[in-house]
């Protein structure tokens, strides 16, 4: 008796079934890129936004206090960071005229608050 041997590769249903689960997870992750787009450009602008903040605390034209700032950062396309504010919470450190500076930045992305902060040192002298 000789066997029936099947002859080497992929039958068409095998490959249909292949590209069927293909084609069904590169459209879920199509629909998921706009979204995770949106969510990493405004992280990205709330990041620029503490940065800008964080460096005109240090030049002194800030005032060292506890604040909630509102700072004009948008999108690369010029549309405004929805929902974006920062807060900025500011302690003295042991070190006489060191400040241990925290500054949260709150945004939406769709229906989403998101949160980002920065936790840094300033040094300020006495009296100024």
């Amino acid at each position: 008796m000789r066997s029936l041997r099947r002859g080497q590769g992929f039958t068409l249903i095998e490959s249909l079934v292949a590209l069927l689960l293909v084609t069904m997870l590169a459209h879920r992750l199509a629909l998921q890129l706009p979204g995770t787009v949106k969510r990493l450009q405004a992280g990205n602008a709330s990041m620029r936004a503490i940065e800008s903040s964080l460096e005109t605390l240090r030049a002194g034209n800030l005032p060292l206090m506890d604040d909630v700032l509102m700072p004009p950062v948008a999108y690369p396309d010029g549309s405004p960071v929805e929902g974006l504010i920062l807060v900025m919470d500011v302690e003295p450190a042991p070190t006489i005229g060191l400040h241990e500076v925290t500054i949260e930045a709150r945004y939406m992305v769709g229906q989403q608050t998101l949160r980002r902060s920065v936790k840094t040192m300033v040094w300020r002298p006495l009296g100024s």
